[in-house]
């Protein structure tokens, strides 16, 4: 009936009942007041995050879109080089669009000298000035340009030809015009381009024309001086002088064989000479004086009374009348001869003439050749001029405008859903150091104070901190 342990078990059962009842009375207070501290922490970082974000800066990017195209224009007509889109020609265009020239046009084109927040003081500026009482600087077109290319982003979308060029700017509007503008800087910045292009290859072509035309004209004054000087009017002088070189030719073959038929009877009678039979010659008896002389002779032969002088006299007839004959025959020689001798000179000095002429006309030809290639290549160079007019009146960019930038309603910055994610990571980290380090907000706004004290006596002239 009194069993020890059954009666030691109630009363632990009480002990341990009372135990719990002292420790949730100890426990509740304290967690209550760690729920409290993180809740004031993670109300402290929203609500002072809801009080930062209205008076966040915004930034506003506007964005417009080009499509990059080769040029279609020739090298060979017109000066511009034909562009190859490959991957080193698009960065150079990409480059080129936020290059100082190009933003020194935009930032004209915007009047951004006369805007003030590009040329307004900073707030740092502000407050060293209001420091040191000394006036804030002017700001110079190089800060203006530095600072208007940092915000400048021209990226290319999906490796094709498409470049987009973003601005941002803490006013949508004028980050929309700033793009526009810089866009339309670019295209002009072309225009101008092909247009000095083409007024450079304008003005070469003019100057090889100019060049031309002289030397065409140098060209044909040489053909009418060498035309006058040798005497070469048409190609008739050519012709006369080859009929008459072969005439002269065919009398001087007629000529030597006169000549030779000459000396060879000339030396047959000279040969009958010599053997004292010159009388029995051709030649001789053939001739009508010798003829005559001869039946005189035979007359007197035939007489009775035969005068031996008579005889005698006839006789030396006779020898006379063929001595004459072989005189004749040497004279006739000697003039053949000399005939030969003035057709070959004839000859030579028409072979001469012919060959010079022939030499001249060459000459000619080749001057008349070099003024048709000047005439030519003059022909071609005012064709290539006249067409180069056509073309500098109707240039065209090498970019095509896709998209204008407009002024974006919602600001890349701040974001709102990043901006809400981090606020509440931020809150519940504080709100989980507040719960676990009593004391935190306490120390933490009387750290606050001090340093808002401390900022406010630094800034008001007169004190010293």
């Amino acid at each position: 009936m009194n069993d020890p342990a059954k009666l030691s078990a109630p009363k632990s059962a009480s002990w341990a009942a009372q135990r719990e009842g002292v420790r949730d009375t100890h426990v509740r207070p304290a967690r209550r007041a760690r729920i409290i501290r993180f809740m004031a922490g993670f109300g402290a970082v929203l609500a002072s995050a809801l009080i930062i974000w209205p008076v966040l800066p915004r930034r506003y990017e506007a964005s417009a879109s080009v499509i990059l195209h080769a040029s279609e224009e020739d090298d060979a007509q017109s000066g511009i080089k034909q562009g190859i889109l490959d991957d080193g020609a698009i960065q150079s265009e990409m480059d080129r669009m936020s290059s100082p020239l190009i933003v020194d046009q935009a930032i004209a084109r915007t009047n951004l000298l006369r805007d003030p927040a590009f040329t307004g003081p900073g707030v740092l500026t502000r407050m060293r000035a209001s420091l040191t009482g000394s006036r804030p600087e002017e700001p110079i077109v190089a800060g203006i340009r530095a600072t208007l290319r940092e915000r400048i982003s021209v990226v290319r979308e999906r490796r094709a030809y498409t470049l987009k060029v973003s601005i941002w700017d803490r006013d949508a509007h004028r980050a929309a015009a700033i793009a526009n503008a810089l866009i339309d800087a670019y295209i002009d910045d072309q225009i101008s381009r092909k247009q000095q292009a083409l007024d450079a290859h304008r003005l070469r072509l003019e100057q090889r024309a100019e060049l031309l035309r002289a030397s065409h004209q140098n060209a044909l004054e040489a053909v009418r001086a060498f035309m006058a000087q040798t005497g070469i009017s048409d190609k008739g002088d050519g012709s006369e002088l080859l009929n008459q070189l072969t005439t002269l030719s065919a009398e001087l073959a007629q000529s030597r064989a006169r000549a030779i038929e000459a000396k060879a009877r000339f030396e047959g009678l000279a040969r009958m000479q010599k053997l004292g039979v010159l009388l029995n010659a051709p030649e001789v008896l053939s001739a009508p004086s010798v003829q005559k002389a001869r039946e005189l002779y035979a007359a007197a032969r035939a007489k009775p009374a035969n005068l031996a002088a008579e005889t005698m006299n006839l006789q030396s007839q006779l020898d006379e009348e063929a001595q004459r004959i072989v005189h004749a025959a040497d004279q006739e020689a000697a003039t053949w001869r000399a005939r030969e001798d003035m057709l070959r000179d004839e000859v030579s000095s028409t072979r001469s003439e012919l060959v010079r002429r022939r030499l001249d006309e060459l000459r000619l030809d080749e001057l008349r050749r070099e003024a048709l290639s000047d005439e030519t290549a003059l022909t071609d160079a005012l064709a290539k001029l006249k067409a180069q007019l056509g073309r500098t009146r109707a240039i065209q960019p090498d970019a095509d405008v896709v998209g204008r930038a407009e002024a974006p309603r919602v600001a890349a910055f701040p974001n709102l859903t990043l901006a809400s994610l981090g606020t509440l990571l931020l809150a519940a980290l504080v709100g989980i150091f507040a719960a676990a380090r009593p004391g935190l907000l306490r120390r933490s706004f009387i750290a606050t104070r001090r340093l808002w004290a401390e900022i406010c006596r630094s800034l008001t002239p007169g004190k010293q901190p």
